[in-house]
């Protein structure tokens, strides 16, 4: 999932489908919720992996320069629900 609930895990996958083809790819952080990249991977998209950044967050400008022709960037809260990228809280 890659939300709180599943109507939200749906609305990102849907819009994942809905924005990315095999000429617009989707850019993410990484580690990132798999079903995204699931998502992308129906519409035939490339998908880029960019790594936090040192403080755990993303780092937008990397990511938005991982591909020029991007047409989605999929960023997560580092507390979402069942998920927790920080790997100073375990």
């Amino acid at each position: 999932m890659c939300a709180h609930t599943q109507a939200q895990a749906n609305l990102c996958i849907y819009a994942v489908l809905a924005f990315t083809s095999p000429e617009k790819s989707l850019v993410m952080g990484d580690p990132a919720y798999e079903a995204p990249m699931r998502a992308a991977s129906y519409s035939k998209a490339r998908v880029f992996k960019v790594p936090l950044a040192k403080n755990y967050a993303h780092d937008v400008k990397a990511m938005v320069g991982a591909d020029p022709n991007a047409v989605a960037l999929h960023l997560q809260s580092q507390q979402s629900h069942g998920h927790d990228n920080d790997p100073r809280r375990h």
